[in-house]
């Protein structure tokens, strides 16, 4: 039995017509800001119109792109990835591990903000009505967001400023 989708998949119309998404080879690079499909499109974006580029590859949990181009697409390509907010850093091979020990250091941390994020909503509790209580509260909250979600807003901030809202 023949499926009828059998054309339709794989076709010239389901083909990206620029950058592939797998690269083989290529130059491993660390971003550190790049955590999210979000940012992978727009690194996409940066890079898409760019000659000599042969392909890309994701690695958004480690934060590790792989480029494979040639040495002066190659330089562009990271100058327009710069433009675009990220910052790629060479990878060493043996170093490829790098991006989880980085969250595991940033580990205790998001354990502290989530902490004193418990600590406000308890002041917030315990303190319901009295001013002591309601301040205590705003700024404990103050001080967990610094702790684990000041990137977050930084990013979110960014992309409203250049329009680049999802």
């Amino acid at each position: 039995m023949t499926d009828k989708h059998d054309d339709a998949c794989g076709s010239q119309a389901c083909q990206s017509p620029t950058v592939e998404s797998r690269a083989t080879g290529g130059v491993a690079f660390r971003i550190a800001n790049m955590d999210c499909p979000t940012e992978e499109a727009e690194i996409r974006r940066a890079v898409e119109a760019l000659e000599g580029v042969r392909g890309l590859r994701f690695d958004l949990s480690a934060r590790v792109l792989r480029l494979d181009a040639d040495p002066l697409a190659l330089q562009a390509a990271l100058a327009a990835i710069r433009k675009a907010g990220f910052d790629p850093q060479p990878l060493v091979e043996a170093d490829s591990t790098a991006g989880r020990d980085a969250f595991a250091e940033g580990l205790p941390r998001l354990l502290i903000g989530l902490l004193v994020a418990l600590a406000a909503e308890a002041a917030h509790y315990f303190g319901e009505g009295t001013s002591l209580g309601t301040g205590l509260g705003m700024g404990l909250s103050l001080v967990a967001i610094a702790l684990a979600g000041a990137s977050t807003y930084r990013k979110g901030l960014a992309a409203l400023f250049g329009l680049r809202l999802n």
